[in-house]
Parts: C-alpha cells; sequence; structure tokens
C-alpha cells in the first residue's frame, strides 16, 4: 500500500491487480513498473497493489475439493482472494487515509479480465465504485471445461505418484491432490482461469452483459493498446514464429491487435452502452511507441514497426514509473535520453487521466483535452488515442469516431494477405474470436 508523504485524509483509494494470464505475475519484485509509490504521490491517492492465488491454486474446479460453501465449491478461488483484498481494504483502508466510500479497481491483461469479472460477481457488490481495464485479456469458462482440466491433472498426478486410478472417494482425492507441494501442481496444470460455475462467477460468463443482469454498474474506463500483440510475434517479445519470416510476423501481431481492440474495447464498449442503467464509458487508443504517419517512433531503431504500442507497455506511465521499462532487464536498451521527454509526457497524460477518474469517476477536470464518454450513435466520438507529438514532445489526444468489428477485421485481412500467411492468420483470428 502506498499514498502521499502528507496528512490528508479521505483519498480515492486505487487498487491495481497484475496481469500474467492469471498464471504467473506479482505486485512488484517480478516487475518494479508496478510499484505504486509514484502514482500515489502525482494522482494524489491511496495504491494498493493486491496479490492472489494463480494457475491451479487460484481456478480450480472439482468436486473433491467443494468444501461446505458454494465459495469453496466454485473453483474461483483467486477470484474469492481479490474479493477478499477489497474487503480488507474496506476494514482498513480509512487507516491509510482512504475514502473507502471511492474506491476503484484496475487491472491489465488478466487483471484487467479480474476486473470485469468482479463487475460480474454479486461477491464484489459495493466493495468497489468504479473500474479500469487495460488491454483485457481471457475469458469466462464453462464448469464442463473446468472440470475436464481438473481431471487431466488429476490423471497427471497419479502418473507423478506411479499410481493407477484407483476409483478414490471424493475426500480420499482430495487427500491426494493435496499431498503434493505447490510446484508440482503448478508445473502440471493447464486449467482454464475464471470458471463460470453460477454462483461466484455467472455462468453465461460476460455474456450477461448482454442481458443487463449484473450487479456491477459503475463508471469504466479502458481500451487497448496499438500494436497488443506484437509482444507475441516480436523476437525480443515471446517470439511466436521463431523460423517464420517477417511478414508472418507482421501479419499475424498487425491482425490480432486488431482483434484485441475489438473484444477489448469497441466490442465491450458498444454492448455496455446498450444498457441504459450503465453509467460513463471512457475508451481509449494507446498508441505510444507506435510509428507515426511520418514513420517516427519514441522507440529505438525500427522497434516503432516491430514493437510499437505492445500488450503491456504502457503500464510503466499509468503507473508514473517512466524510467523503468516494463521488462526491467531492458530498461537501458528502450528507455534513454533520445526520448525521456516523451515519456515524461506519456507518464503525464496517463496518470492525469487515470487519477482524475479515481477522484471524479471522470477522466476530465484536468488542462488536457476533453475526453468524451463512449455512446452508441453513428460518427459520435467514441474514444481517445493517447500519445505524444514526436518534433516537440507535446500531448497527442485526439478523439476517434470509428467502431472496429469482428467482420471488418476479417474482410482486411482477405483483402490484404494471401497464401500461407493469410491462412495463418485466419486460423489466429478464428481461435481469438472462438470461431
Amino acid at each position: 500500500m502506498f499514498r502521499p508523504q502528507s496528512q490528508e485524509r479521505e483519498l480515492p483509494v486505487f487498487v491495481w491487480i497484475h496481469g500474467g494470464g492469471n498464471n504467473n505475475g506479482d505486485t512488484g519484485q517480478e516487475f518494479p513498473a508496478y510499484d505504486g509509490a509514484r502514482l500515489a504521490e502525482r494522482g494524489n491517492m491511496v495504491v494498493v497493489t493486491v496479490q492472489y492465488r494463480l494457475g491451479a491454486l487460484g481456478w480450480l474446479y472439482h468436486p473433491s475439493l467443494a468444501g461446505d460453501s458454494v465459495q469453496d465449491a466454485s473453483g474461483n478461488y483467486g477470484t474469492l482472494d481479490l474479493v477478499r483484498a477489497l474487503e480488507w481494504i474496506q476494514a482498513n483502508g480509512e487507516a491509510f487515509g482512504g475514502d473507502t466510500d471511492n474506491v476503484t479497481i484496475a487491472g491489465e491483461s488478466a487483471g484487467g479480465a479480474n476486473v470485469l469479472t468482479l463487475v460480474i460477481s454479486n461477491e464484489a457488490t459495493g466493495l468497489y465504485h468504479k473500474g479500469i481495464i487495460q488491454s483485457l485479456g481471457g475469458s469466462v469458462n464453462s464448469v464442463e471445461d473446468a472440470l475436464a482440466a481438473s481431471n487431466a491433472l488429476l490423471d497427471d498426478l497419479y502418473a507423478e505418484a506411479g499410481i493407477p486410478d484407483i476409483g478414490m472417494t471424493d475426500e480420499e482425492t482430495a487427500e491426494f491432490m493435496r499431498s503434493f507441494d505447490a510446484e508440482t501442481i503448478l508445473s502440471l496444470a493447464n486449467t482454464p482461469e475464471i470458471i463460470g460455475d453460477g454462483s461466484v462467477i455467472p455462468t453465461a460468463g460476460y455474456g450477461v452483459i448482454d442481458t443487463g443482469n449484473f450487479p456491477g454498474k459503475v463508471p469504466l474506463l479502458f481500451g487497448t493498446n496499438k500494436d497488443e500483440y506484437k509482444l507475441y510475434t516480436n523476437p525480443l517479445g515471446f517470439n511466436q514464429y521463431p523460423d517464420g519470416p517477417e511478414e508472418l510476423r507482421e501479419a499475424v501481431g498487425t491482425y490480432l491487435s486488431l482483434a484485441w481492440r475489438v473484444t477489448g474495447a469497441d466490442d465491450l464498449a458498444t454492448r455496455l452502452r446498450n444498457n441504459d442503467d450503465m453509467p460513463d464509458l471512457y475508451v481509449y487508443r494507446y498508441n505510444w511507441g507506435s510509428s507515426d504517419e511520418d514513420g517516427n517512433s519514441p522507440w529505438p531503431g525500427n522497434f516503432g514497426d516491430t514493437g510499437g504500442a505492445f500488450h503491456s507497455s504502457e503500464i510503466p506511465f499509468m503507473m508514473g514509473n517512466e524510467d523503468i521499462f516494463i521488462f526491467d532487464a531492458f530498461t537501458p536498451i528502450f528507455f534513454g535520453e533520445s526520448n525521456a521527454e516523451s515519456r515524461a509526457t506519456m507518464a503525464d497524460i496517463m496518470v492525469s487521466y487515470w487519477s482524475r477518474f479515481a477522484w471524479a469517476s471522470d477522466p476530465n477536470g484536468n488542462s488536457l483535452p476533453v475526453w468524451e464518454p463512449w455512446i452508441n450513435v453513428v460518427d459520435a466520438v467514441k474514444a481517445v488515442s493517447l500519445d505524444v507529438n514526436f518534433a516537440d514532445n507535446s500531448p497527442r489526444i485526439e478523439t476517434d469516431t470509428t467502431v472496429l468489428t469482428e467482420a471488418e477485421v476479417y474482410t482486411s485481412a482477405n483483402e490484404s494477405l494471401e497464401g500461407e500467411i493469410l491462412e495463418e492468420t485466419l486460423r489466429q483470428l478464428d481461435a481469438w474470436f472462438g470461431n
């Protein structure tokens, strides 16, 4: 927990939920860019970074582990950890100068999915008052898929122990599974994150947004990065195609980034806004690092083209840690004197908008251009793009009236690509959209 060095009380509470696919990550030791001290000082807020159980320790659905409550039976232990953290904040936040009637939950990637999960879960009702979802990643899985995954884990544990499946009772199975250390469980498990158990998480998952039957009708700020998926295709990132041509990296990186914008921003905003009782939604496009119309980027070399505004690259700026690259070991390579002023401007933009939203449920009220909320009207302003001018390092905040759809992403790919590159790009798009 972090707070400003002042005696001020009744400060908004900003809760950060880290990403990492709900399988890895932490609140700061591995990622110092998550450190909340500067965001607390610059945004004049109490900042809380929370840890939660990950992988099979956080999400594991099996009848033998049901316990005596619907919460135990849900398998959504990681989600319940986050609920417990919010309950702790309600009980203790005032002691740190926080206003427990003004709590913002914020997260990136899987952390963003966890925010949206809390929005649709009755377990978190009344524990927060607004949400920020950066680069939404992940989905809600069925109990059938979750049970299949836990049974596969159980088979692997039998093999690890060198014994056959001998038809244990539920009590015996639970004791057997708990006899293994956490490292073994995590190394063997391939369990789906977030389970639509019908109690902690609705069976329909995020589909409840379309019915309007969800409790978290709170103001939301969310968006995606222009080049999200290039983290996965870039050789310096996860290098999805180590032997593939640059044309393939570019195609998959570009079109999966567009797909990410559809699911993480435009489609989500459209569906949420269809609910008349939904408060204001503020949507962004994060563009810093992506090459501009003249081919200029603050990144060194050609990284503006091959990496650009990649997944997670906004976090240091939003946290006010513009001198710490998201992967700290690469800080000397990517953060230097040539982009220092640009980085400072980007951090000022994000800290200002994000903290204003935490204070007042509205990112406006600063010296930056007005950020209008999303409305489902053709040609109306939908979002703002967040960037810095290359020439003079001044803020570049522009409005966007477009709504990107799944169909448009497929059409563009089919019209622009061909051969094996088209085939692989379409395969990836089908996997992304569940087609």
